[in-house]
């Protein structure tokens, strides 16, 4: 279908806005603290109560506070590793 002139640019930058917003939550959905806060978290917790550690907070809280903090210092540092070529 031909649409009119500013009609035709009113959807080019809809579906430009579109791609953008995806393409950032794609980035976000693989960024490191994702990782940390979506995997380590409850690797974290699950193995806290696999080994019979006590903790005053939930296994969970503490999974998030080690997860969330490793993740956030990959983001920051942009490596999971220590050493940093």
């Amino acid at each position: 279908m031909i649409y009119p002139d500013g009609l035709n640019r009113v959807l080019n930058s809809y579906v430009v806005s579109v791609y953008i917003m995806f393409q950032k939550v794609i980035a976000w959905y693989f960024s490191p603290l994702f990782f940390g806060l979506a995997f380590l978290s409850p690797l974290v917790a699950q193995s806290l109560v696999a080994l019979g550690i006590e903790t005053p907070l939930p296994p969970i809280v503490v999974g998030l506070v080690v997860g969330g903090g490793l993740g956030l210092a990959a983001q920051i540092r942009g490596s999971w590793l220590w050493i940093k070529p």
